[in-house]
């Protein structure tokens, strides 16, 4: 009785570990292909802040993400500023 629990006790042990292994060789594999990015800027004057959410859709619907957003906060330029990538 002692060596049956043993056995099965080693062999999910053994699973669990080969489970682990694959899974962390598979996602090494995965992360290792290198991904190109094109960028792009846009400059939204403030005035214009409720075409704001329609404009970042459609440049989401063509693929950009948002990468970086901000409040330029000078008195004289008051715009937001977008940076955006995507997949070349």
């Amino acid at each position: 009785m002692m060596k049956t629990k043993t056995k099965l006790l080693l062999f999910v042990f053994s699973m669990v570990a080969l489970c682990f292994t694959c899974w962390t060789v598979y996602g090494q594999k995965q992360t290792a292909s290198r991904i190109n990015w094109e960028y792009t800027a846009l400059l939204i004057p403030y005035s214009d802040s409720d075409k704001m959410i329609p404009l970042l859709n459609v440049q989401g619907s063509q693929g950009w993400e948002v990468v970086q957003a901000k409040f330029r906060t000078d008195p004289s330029d008051t715009h937001m500023f977008f940076l955006l990538k995507r997949p070349k």
